[in-house]
């Protein structure tokens, strides 16, 4: 079982109905919701989401440090607030996170942005990277002991690097899902706002002054 954890500032029409889908799916337990204000704009409820409305805005990373301190479930899926996509791939990915050498799953550019399609099982590829590949933050699958808690620092951006280089670091591998999954993505209604693009600045500059640790892996 998977708790689901997502920030939102507005509550879209197309997070409305991937949301309903996701909640539908009986491999979710739960779905935490972080609503980076105090204003609950999604106006509907159901018996696995747990909306947790911030009075600080809590951005991408921060949203996710808060998901998984309350998930209660062994396994959880980090994602974006602007992805549709097919929820069978919940179960197919569950196969491969009982790998104990498996740090994270997630998504590679070659598969966003593209129609919705139905998901054939039988062709889905997972792709081992040293370097995290684009995209890769979009959705991301792991046991709950793989995710190592993102620097405040860090608001909206690079926490996708964080978790992956520290799975590096700790020996594990990460993979991304290709194939015939396919991911639509847009640009998130939460990011395109001009508060949230200079604080993806000031993550930018935070991250390159503190990735030392982790620059053998870049570029490979």
């Amino acid at each position: 079982m998977y708790t689901y954890i997502l920030p939102t500032i507005f509550a879209t029409d197309k997070l409305d109905i991937q949301l309903r889908k996701v909640l539908e799916n009986p491999l979710i337990s739960e779905v935490i919701l972080v609503i980076n204000t105090n204003i609950d704009q999604l106006g509907w409820s159901h018996p696995k989401l747990i909306k947790v409305p911030t009075n600080i805005p809590q951005y991408c990373n921060g949203a996710w440090n808060i998901g998984v301190n309350l998930a209660k479930t062994e396994y959880i899926i980090l994602a974006t607030d602007d992805i549709v996509y097919d929820t069978s791939i919940f179960s197919i990915v569950s196969k491969e996170l009982r790998n104990e050498n498996v740090g994270i799953i997630g998504c590679n550019e070659q598969n966003l942005s593209q129609p919705v399609r139905h998901l054939d099982e039988s062709n889905i590829i997972y792709m081992s990277h040293i370097s995290r590949p684009f995209g890769f933050g979009q959705m991301m699958f792991m046991d709950k002991s793989r995710f190592i808690r993102i620097p405040e620092q860090l608001k909206h951006w690079y926490g996708d690097d964080w978790l992956f280089y520290h799975n590096k670091i700790n020996n594990k591998e990460n993979y991304s899902i290709t194939g015939t999954f396919w991911l639509h993505s847009s640009v998130s209604e939460s990011s395109a706002n001009v508060e949230t693009q200079n604080r993806i600045l000031e993550d930018t500059i935070w991250w390159e002054s503190n990735n030392q640790p982790f620059q053998k892996f870049f570029y490979r």
